[in-house]
């Protein structure tokens, strides 16, 4: 959507507007230096009042996580090493790996991503009965044998950040 741009939607009969909007921020007067003009840009969203209910009590709720979805799914993902030192390294993760791309039995596919989103699903159920929300998966084979590949079909999946715990750095368990 771009500058002073309208976008109409209805929801549950109600009709909404989106538009993109923008106004100057303020420069500090003390700046020496001649800086550019810069605009600070967001959505306005305008409806009659008879369906402010509406909009407050679900609509608004179901923008925020569609938002949160789409700023988690197209973040760049980072693999982390704690190698040589106390504090976490990264780099982009940038795994071509998919579940599609995964030479195994189908069923040992469906089996694994079943229970991968019912992990993901389960996130308030394990703060509900408050035991930690965490899966752990036991990989074994000789080298070459996808270990790592299946890591990086998780974590795409999943939309996760890699750890890489390099045990030998670590000085202690907190």
């Amino acid at each position: 959507m771009g500058g002073h741009e309208s976008s109409p939607t209805t929801i549950q009969g109600a009709r909404l507007w989106w538009s993109s909007r923008s106004h100057p921020v303020e420069r500090s007067p003390s700046s020496w230096y001649q800086t550019p003009q810069v605009k600070r840009r967001y959505y306005h969203l305008s409806f009659h009042k008879r369906h402010r209910e509406l909009v407050i009590n679900s609509y608004l709720s179901h923008v925020l996580r569609e938002g949160r979805a789409v700023t988690v799914t197209n973040r760049q993902r980072k693999l982390f090493t704690n190698i040589k030192s106390s504090h976490w390294n990264h780099v982009p993760f940038e795994h071509p790996s998919t579940f599609d791309t995964l030479a195994m039995p189908l069923a040992k596919k469906r089996e694994i991503i079943g229970d991968l989103i019912a992990f993901r699903n389960g996130k308030d159920y394990y703060a509900k009965i408050g035991k930690a929300w965490k899966r752990g998966y036991l990989l074994y084979g000789p080298p070459g044998t996808g270990k790592s590949t299946m890591i990086a079909a998780m974590a795409n999946f999943l939309d996760y950040d890699i750890y890489d715990l390099e045990l030998t750095a670590v000085k202690s368990n907190t």
